[in-house]
């Protein structure tokens, strides 16, 4: 039997390797906000096949080599037994039970650190509807809390009227306000309160008074510490063990990418571009478009991926989430997050091109031979970047566009501007 715990640096290591951003170099000079591509060639004359026609994979095609399956967390294994009981109908949940993202509470409504905890889990369910689904299970602990035995009895005889969560809600909001009662000031506050929140008082009271409570409590109690649960507030998230920071912004994170695996992959991209053809992508924004000229020539996996992702879309409403002025804008994680993937990785491609001017459209990654969905269009020469990654594209227009999205950079913090949308990618053929 075996536990998996999700410790917070390893997280962090899981997600990092997913995709990461490239390093900043030293700013390079002012450069053109429209840089020709070779030749000083425009996107409807850059080839003799006349203008470029709408993209149509073919069909039946191999799958792209120098590809690996990359996931960002390890599926559990089939074999491995949990010690926890899995979510049933006996639980209190909220939130749809096909969420992507299954977070189970264990805690005391007396508990000081479960009322933030339980703040910070009701605003994720809000936040995320469809995509979390939020379990509370009761850690009632006596011999710490001398309300223990009643807070429990209250949620209970609350759930029995239908108002578990309203009940949830209200110890926890509340828990300054009663925690430093005595019993009986608690039942009369509990059960006044209960009518506000469309309660039955008088069942309420009565509920109260009822020693089975304080057994079942006792019994929750027995049967969680056998467990091994050190004490509350405990979580698990997906059914592992988490133990790392709990504030909004990092289980945020974490809900981000989790919910992105029901997104992701489990195959490698097929081929889908002939390398002897041209191929122009407009990216559409909220500040206008992006036209690319791709390069299959100089990088036939990258434009393939880029392609491949385009036509199904991968990349439709996703932002640019770190865009550094004079530097680069990136995008491609659907996650918002800057950690996220398409589920595989494919290979680094080698060329003549430079970083030696600005509208280049490279592969971002986390290392080598790490590329996934996300890539980046640099503002200016970037020399610091040569031999680290894939350019498979040059702007063509609209390189002042990508020069007007928001400026935001991960780095400095959470509470940036949201990222300028990309509303859709559009790959066509010459």
């Amino acid at each position: 039997m075996r536990i998996i715990r999700f410790f917070p640096i390893l997280l962090v290591l899981i997600f990092l390797a997913a995709c990461a951003s490239p390093s900043t170099p030293e700013s390079g000079p002012a450069v053109s906000d429209n840089p020709a591509p070779a030749g000083g060639e425009s996107p409807e004359d850059s080839t003799s096949d006349g203008p470029a026609a709408p993209f149509e994979p073919p069909e039946g095609g191999g799958a792209m080599s120098g590809c690996v399956l990359q996931t960002l967390i390890r599926p559990p294994d089939a074999t491995e037994t949990s010690i926890f009981e899995p979510v049933s109908p006996e639980d209190w949940q909220r939130g749809p039970a096909d969420a992507p993202v299954t977070i189970i509470a264990y805690g005391d409504f007396q508990c000081p650190g479960c009322a933030p905890l339980a703040t910070v889990l009701a605003q994720l369910n809000a936040d995320f509807p469809q995509e979390v689904r939020l379990v509370y299970r009761h850690f009632p602990q006596p011999e710490l809390y001398d309300k223990a035995g009643l807070t429990f009895a209250a949620a209970e005889a609350a759930g029995a009227q239908g108002k578990f969560w309203e009940m949830h809600d209200l110890l926890f909001a509340s828990q300054a306000t009663w925690s430093g009662q005595g019993p009986e000031a608690f039942r009369s506050w509990v059960t006044e309160r209960g009518q506000d929140i469309g309660l039955d008082g008088d069942q309420i009271a009565e509920d109260l008074a009822d020693p089975d409570y304080d057994e079942l409590a006792q019994e929750r109690f027995d049967d969680i510490t056998s467990l091994g649960i050190p004490g509350t507030p405990f979580l698990l998230i997906n059914g592992r063990i988490y133990d790392g920071p709990t504030d909004y912004d990092n289980l945020n994170l974490i809900v981000r990418l989790l919910s992105l695996q029901e997104l992701q992959y489990t195959n490698c991209p097929p081929v889908v571009i002939d390398p002897s053809r041209a191929y122009i992508a407009t990216i559409e924004t909220e500040k206008g478009s992006i036209v690319i000229e791709l390069l299959p020539g100089q990088a036939p996996l990258a434009v393939n991926n880029f392609v491949f992702l385009a036509s199904n879309g991968w990349y439709d409403g996703v932002t640019f989430h770190r865009v550094l002025e004079g530097y680069i804008a990136q995008a491609g994680d659907p996650s918002g997050t800057g950690f996220g993937g398409p589920g595989y990785a494919f290979i680094n491609e080698e060329s003549a091109l430079k970083f030696d001017s600005a509208g280049l459209v490279a592969m971002a990654n986390s290392g080598r031979d790490t590329n996934g969905s996300q890539f980046f269009i640099t503002f200016a020469p970037a020399p610091a970047l040569d031999g680290g990654y894939t350019i498979f594209g040059r702007v063509l227009e609209g390189l002042d566009v990508a020069r007007s999205l928001t400026i935001r950079d991960p780095q400095q913090g959470v509470n940036l501007p949201p990222g300028d949308e990309i509303i859709t990618v559009t790959i066509r053929e010459r």
